[in-house]
């Protein structure tokens, strides 16, 4: 019995976009489909708004 992530929307919050595109790489190895990218946290709390 696994559970699925596939639901999930995530927020990958780093200033180096190969580390997000890495982060994302094996976020998607979970299933995760959807995806939010900031550079920061300032970035990171627009977004969440």
């Amino acid at each position: 019995m696994g559970c699925s992530l596939e639901r999930l929307k995530v927020l990958v919050v780093d200033d180096n976009p190969h580390m997000i595109n890495v982060v994302k790489t094996i976020l998607r190895g979970f299933d995760v489909k959807e995806f939010l990218d900031a550079n920061g946290a300032a970035d990171a709390f627009q977004l969440i708004r």
